[in-house]
């Protein structure tokens, strides 16, 4: 996945987010400088995949075309008025076919198809640049550090393969990797509703996942790793005794 192409996954669920806010929430309203420490979350949303299925570029190929539902949780300590770090889960369901591939691919005669539902679990940290302005919204980004974990479902149409690619294909059945480090990257827009609620608008890429998100590799000589996105509303209930005025800016 490009990065114009994460722009366009994180632009649409930031841009879903602004418009849950009417035009008076974005004039100059602010919150009291009394922020309570933690936040728990919870994500709903959707995610998307690229890989050996599934080619944005082609034409009847979309951000929607391999996108499952996605929910997840955050658990946030507040560092700073600008500075949060935490915890968080994520669950997301993605598939891919080749009936989608541009005829003279070849991948609509090979026909794969797959579907997996991955599980992530990482450490982050969200960056508020204005968040010490106590705006009621506020723009973040954050970057994250963690495993993800998957079965990719495989139908590899055997029946109709080559004596050669089914050689392949039992190479990627022998040596399917069903975890990955991975390294969240993405942004959002925060929303304070009061001082117990806040709603979040975030979508991230995920950089640095193998190549068996959709369980495929050897049988499609790819040399490039698989990627997937996740991306959503979060809506978050903060807790804890306030910190006043002591927080510092970072």
């Amino acid at each position: 996945m490009k990065t114009s192409k994460l722009l366009i996954f994180s632009l649409f669920f930031t841009s879903m987010g602004l418009n849950l806010f009417s035009q008076d929430d974005l004039n100059d309203i602010q919150i009291s400088m009394n922020q309570k420490p933690y936040d728990f979350g919870i994500l709903i949303g959707m995610a998307s995949y690229e890989g050996d299925m599934i080619n944005f570029s082609e034409e009847e190929t979309n951000l929607f075309t391999s996108s499952g539902i996605a929910f997840g949780i955050n658990f946030n300590y507040h560092l700073s008025q600008n500075l949060n770090g935490g915890i968080s889960y994520r669950f997301g369901q993605v598939f891919g076919d080749d009936k989608f591939a541009d005829t003279g691919t070849g991948r609509r005669e090979r026909g794969f198809s797959f579907t997996n539902n991955l599980n992530e679990l990482s450490l982050r940290l969200e960056y508020a640049p204005l968040a010490h302005k106590n705006y009621k919204l506020s723009p973040y980004i954050y970057g994250a550090a963690g495993m993800v974990f998957g079965n990719p479902k495989v139908n590899f149409n055997e029946n109709k393969q080559a004596d050669v690619l089914k050689a392949r294909i039992a190479k990627d059945k022998a040596e399917v990797e069903k975890s990955s480090i991975v390294f969240p990257i993405g942004f959002g827009v925060k929303y304070d509703i009061n001082e117990n609620y806040s709603i979040k608008a975030e979508a991230a890429l995920r950089v640095g996942a193998n190549d068996y998100i959709d369980g495929v590799t050897n049988a499609a000589s790819s040399e490039y790793n698989d990627y997937y996105g996740i991306g959503g509303v979060v809506i978050c209930y903060k807790f804890g005794n306030k910190k006043g005025n002591t927080i510092k800016e970072f």
